[in-house]
């Protein structure tokens, strides 16, 4: 509500000034005023949407959304998620990866039965001049305790091939295809979102690790969203980046005919 007196001074104004135009430095200035409101309101608005991504970004490393039905929780710990991954893993199923390595230059396939230890793997040249090799490990009971691994090793390039046993006791290690139960087993992990691969949907886990080689490096794990089956595992830094995919085969007769050792026709014996 304005009073009497503040009217008569209103209209006292607008007499004075009716017929004046604003001259433009007085217009360049109110405009400058103007546009320096505006940019420190976006500024704050900007600091604050900024101070807000922070805050959801130290939460979300710890949870994950989960859409499931009302009995289950909708929000899982990154180490719910872990433990589901590693109890999702096929104890009969046959392990089918793909592994491409951009630091030694080649492309693996293999298969492994986790029931026995057996594995097959055959590296793919992915260069000129690099190795096209195959090689089989079978893994039988010792009858004097512990077990013998079998090695057969198949060079394409030069034709050759090549066999050795090794024996381990029991609880003693050899070369054999990592278990990616593994990659579950290590450093604690953190949530670094959820990603689509080849249509599955799927969290993406993250971790900061010391590689066979010494060096620090980034390894990213991803497993479906629904079902928790490991799809991909990648280690990488600024140089390098190694790639795994995941695939799970029945175990039937075809799956287990392909860790059957082969030698093709015309190859000699080292």
């Amino acid at each position: 509500m304005t009073t009497r007196l503040e009217e008569e001074l209103a209209d006292a104004m607008r007499s004075l000034t009716e017929g004046l135009r604003p001259t433009d430095g007085l217009v360049a200035r109110a405009l400058r005023r103007h546009r320096r409101r505006r940019m420190r309101s976006v500024a704050a608005a900007g600091t604050f949407v900024a101070l807000a991504v922070v805050a959801v970004a130290a939460v979300q490393p710890m949870y994950a959304r989960l859409g499931t039905t009302p009995d289950e929780p909708t929000m899982l710990t990154v180490a719910a998620i872990v433990e589901r991954a590693a109890a999702a893993l096929p104890p009969d199923q046959i392990q089918h990866s793909l592994t491409t390595d951009t630091r030694d230059g080649y492309s693996r396939e293999c298969w492994r039965d986790p029931i026995t230890g057996d594995s097959r793997c055959r590296d793919l040249p992915s260069r000129p001049g690099a190795g096209d090799t195959e090689y089989w490990l079978r893994v039988r009971p010792d009858p004097s305790g512990g077990k013998v691994w079998s090695y057969t090793m198949v060079d394409h390039a030069a034709r050759t091939w090549t066999t050795r046993d090794a024996r381990f006791p029991d609880g003693g290690s050899s070369r054999e295809l990592e278990d990616p139960r593994s990659l579950f087993e290590r450093d604690e992990l953190y949530m670094e979102g959820e990603e689509s691969i080849d249509g599955n949907d799927t969290f993406m886990l993250g971790r900061q690790i010391v590689d066979p080689t010494g060096i620090f490096v980034t390894e990213h794990i991803w497993v479906e969203t629904d079902s928790f089956r490991l799809v991909r595992s990648l280690i990488f830094d600024s140089e390098y980046r190694s790639q795994t995919d995941y695939k799970w085969l029945s175990r039937d007769n075809e799956s287990l005919e392909l860790l059957n050792p082969v030698v093709p026709a015309g190859y000699s014996r080292r």
